[in-house]
């Protein structure tokens, strides 16, 4: 039976496999060890792989402690899943940094959070900063709100056995949630499998007092396709979302320098922050400042690259401005 949760729709276009097993090098033959469908499939692949970020980044926090910084980017460039990784935590602690006020519990809210692991990336990124001598004033993050919201019942439980000293709310909804947090993140693919229309987009920003996501557009109709993993994906078009956008009292940030136009698709994809102005200059201030100080600081050490991808200076600008840039202003 098909998993109506975990699709999204009672006939999907695909569906998901995972298949463990041998070749035998000297009969050259196959045989099959281990088969499973679904969200199962899914949970068993994918706990294996956020797992293993987690503990690489635990395994870098000590050396970091030992002044090995050179292993770190070692490690980080051998075991971290994604190059960007890091990139992307900083973005969040940055976040937490520009919403943070005296006398309140800071909170986070991440769609798709699965284990958690952006508490362990996000403490590895203070290492490294202490380590480089940058300040940035951010909340202690065992005093931090952590919500999170997964499909996957397993995650939401694994997430609490990873962090037994933090203060976690993993479910299954976004309704069991509060209604306003701080800081809400989410990664595009996340997004491309939750959210249905453009009503439904903004209202997910919204839960967050300042969101810090990145999404990939239609730049013509709505298009649902499945990319690999055995669920659908919508990408959203471009000129309905400006059209909600402009009835919005927050404003939208874009970062060029990772954002791009992509015409072999018609898409656009969007690396972006979304916020009152007053919180979206606070961290673009933050932002540019630590990212320029930490290439100055370690952007010489080997590997660093992985870790400050190959720009590591954002350059932030109104999304209204960075669609004129394209030339896509008549959408």
């Amino acid at each position: 039976m098909l998993d109506l949760t975990y699709y999204g729709e009672a006939i999907p276009q695909a569906i998901t496999y995972l298949e463990c097993g041998e070749v035998n090098l000297q009969k050259g033959t196959k045989n099959k060890w281990e088969f499973q469908l679904h969200q199962k499939a899914y949970d068993w692949l994918m706990l294996s792989r956020y797992s293993n970020d987690i503990l690489a980044y635990r395994a870098m926090g000590k050396c970091m402690e030992k002044g090995a910084i050179e292993k770190v980017f070692n490690k980080y460039k051998d075991d971290i899943h994604h190059g960007d990784d890091a990139y992307t935590h900083m973005s969040k602690l940055v976040g937490l940094a520009a919403t943070s006020t005296e006398n309140s519990t800071s909170s986070f809210y991440e769609l798709g959070q699965t284990l958690f692991g952006c508490i362990d990336g996000m403490k590895f990124c203070k290492y490294l900063l202490d380590y480089a001598n940058i300040s940035l004033n951010v909340p202690e993050l065992d005093q931090v709100s952590w919500n999170g919201v997964d499909i996957s019942e397993f995650f939401n439980q694994m997430a609490d056995l990873f962090h037994p000293d933090y203060s976690i709310s993993a479910v299954t909804s976004p309704t069991l949630l509060p209604e306003n947090m701080d800081v809400f993140f989410a990664k595009g693919i996340t997004l491309l499998y939750a959210v249905r229309d453009v009503n439904d987009l903004f209202e997910t920003l919204d839960r967050g007092r300042f969101a810090i996501f990145d999404y990939s557009f239609s730049c013509s109709e709505q298009e649902d396709t499945t990319i690999g993993s055995g669920k659908t994906v919508r990408y959203l078009p471009i000129k309905t979302f400006l059209k909600h956008y402009q009835q919005k009292d927050k404003v939208m940030y874009v970062n060029r320098n990772k954002s791009r136009l992509i015409p072999e698709t018609s898409r656009i994809w969007l690396d972006s922050v979304y916020g009152s102005e007053a919180v979206c200059n606070t961290y673009i201030e933050l932002d540019c400042s630590i990212r320029s100080q930490l290439a100055e600081s370690v952007g010489n050490i080997p590997h660093a690259e992985h870790f400050l991808t190959t720009t590591p200076k954002p350059s932030w600008v109104g999304l209204e401005e960075y669609i004129c840039e394209l030339g896509l202003a008549s959408l």
